[in-house]
């Protein structure tokens, strides 16, 4: 009598087969990759409130996609399970998807968790980063190779030895594959501008710095307005970046990038910037006068 193979243990894969096939998995079988998702779960609260008051009947069925050497990994499903881990459930039931491919595990996490709720963009662009999304990577490459590092929810924590930014809508619609929405707000310039912006910020911002929204769009803007800004890093370092990161703040929430870029143009070539939308009660501080005026790009 041959030895029984259970649906949810490891085995070899043949052949990829999209077709799901169900099965009740023991919980602690199942697996969640943070190098795509989220170290923690987003909503602890869900989570208690699924494990307190446990309904087979309307948990569903969790997605699962059994990998080439048959670890189990949860793709849509994650708050149930973690709520079934509190309510002691020994075994889960799942539709288990045989996935050879990382990027097609990646793009059917993306596919389960976009179109009916938001995934946090930091969390999605590196999503896209492990998939091999083209615009992704090429957007991540220009970010690290001006000398800062993308961070999402499971990095925003870390130490990191250079600044790192987060405002990954303000990158891609600047880089020009940003949501429609977003294009109100920046639009997108050649990418050595947006390189050239981002190298400024790396030198002026100290290391592990979170470099904002508005920095981030207020500087793209003058390099594109202003490219004589290049030329004057020792008047950037005189200013100092608490200066610099203040001014580009006093515009408020969702900044655009003309009112950003006039904010930081105030401090850095010392005229008031002329319908720049500064935070009530908020007054940016006079400037020297020993410095010499920027040309506008003609």
């Amino acid at each position: 009598m041959g030895t029984a193979m259970f649906p949810w243990e490891p085995k070899p894969i043949i052949v990829i087969d999209e077709k799901p096939e169900p099965a009740d998995v023991p919980t602690g079988s199942l697996n969640i990759d943070t190098t795509y998702q989220a170290i923690a779960p987003r909503n602890p609260r869900l989570i208690k409130e699924i494990g307190k008051n446990f309904d087979l009947t309307v948990f569903g069925r969790l997605r699962v996609v059994r990998r080439e050497n048959g670890a189990l990994f949860v793709v849509d499903g994650r708050h149930r399970w973690e709520g079934s881990q509190i309510a002691e459930r020994m075994l889960l039931p799942c539709d288990i998807y045989n996935v050879h491919s990382r990027k097609r595990e990646i793009e059917i996490f993306l596919a389960c968790n976009t179109r009916i709720r938001k995934v946090p963009q930091g969390m999605l662009f590196m999503a896209e980063v492990a998939a091999g999304d083209a615009q992704a990577v090429e957007l991540n490459r220009l970010v690290q190779q001006a000398g800062l590092a993308i961070v999402d929810a499971n990095t925003a924590r870390q130490e990191f030895a250079v600044p790192k930014i987060a405002c990954i809508g303000a990158l891609k619609s600047l880089y020009g594959h940003g949501s429609p929405s977003y294009a109100k707000r920046a639009t997108p310039v050649p990418p050595d501008q947006l390189n050239a912006a981002l190298e400024i910020i790396a030198e002026l911002a100290p290391p592990n710095a979170l470099v904002t929204e508005h920095a981030t769009l207020g500087f793209v803007w003058l390099v594109h307005n202003y490219p004589a800004l290049r030329d004057h890093g020792k008047r950037l370092l005189d200013l100092g970046w608490p200066r610099i990161d203040a001014a580009a703040r006093a515009v408020g929430p969702r900044p655009k990038a003309e009112d950003a870029g006039k904010a930081l143009l105030s401090v850095i070539d010392f005229r008031r910037p002329t319908g720049s939308r500064l935070a009530p009660g908020l007054e940016l501080p006079p400037p020297p006068e020993w410095l010499p005026s920027m040309t506008k790009a003609a």
